[in-house]
């Protein structure tokens, strides 16, 4: 495996910032292949936990094989499953962002990480960032986890996010059901905003128009 600190140095990166580097080894390093340049991006993210050293893994994706898409998938693991709070961070933003948001992406990184895992340090991290997951797959999920009450705050989260992101996705019919068989603090400040806007509209959509039309009404007085 190439040593990183010796990359940075012959290719004079050692005042870039994390981006820079980040591009350079996927832009700019035609001589790595691509097993190389997953293994040294992550050594460089290792040691610079920042989206700047993430965020070119998802352009690239499309040209990772099978066995790439396992290395790299095994990193996300990692990461996901570990105490390292600064790197699990990133890494459930570009999950949020690049992959679970992307239609070319998310159905994979949904199968990788859910359907192909039983490790709940992971469902934890994942359900609180699925909104843009299409509804009906977090829906198989909320329905092996609801019998036992330790996952309800965080079906409760996927629910949130499934209906307030932007891109995210939801069956409001559908989630009502499984709001009402949450048992969960129904005083907590996501609970009566979700709950609130969830039995006011019956879509997403409706919702979507509300918040327009309140910006729009803002800006005519001010």
């Amino acid at each position: 495996m190439m040593d990183l600190n010796l990359f940075i140095k012959s290719n004079n990166l050692e005042e870039k910032d994390s981006g820079e580097v980040s591009y350079f080894i996927w832009d700019n390093s035609s001589s790595l292949s691509i097993t190389d340049k997953i293994n040294l991006s992550f050594q460089f993210f290792e040691e610079n936990p920042s989206y700047g050293s993430a965020l070119h893994w998802a352009v690239h994706y499309k040209e990772f094989s099978s066995l790439n898409k396992s290395i790299f998938w095994s990193k996300y693991k990692f990461y996901l499953n570990s105490n390292m709070l600064c790197h699990k961070e990133q890494i459930e933003y570009s999950l949020w962002v690049d992959f679970f948001g992307s239609s070319d992406t998310g159905d994979e990184a949904w199968e990788e990480l859910i359907n192909n895992s039983s490790n709940e340090k992971i469902i934890e991290a994942v359900l609180p960032i699925s909104g843009p997951v299409p509804y009906f797959k977090k829906e198989e999920l909320y329905f092996k986890l609801i019998a036992d009450k330790k996952w309800h705050e965080l079906i409760l989260l996927s629910l949130a996010s499934s209906f307030f992101d932007v891109y995210g996705s939801i069956d409001v019919i559908n989630a009502r059901k499984i709001l009402v068989a949450l048992e969960i603090n129904q005083g907590g400040e996501t609970y009566k905003i979700f709950n609130e806007y969830i039995f006011k509209y019956n879509s997403k959509e409706d919702y979507q128009e509300h918040v327009l039309s309140q910006i729009k009404h803002s800006k005519r007085f001010n």
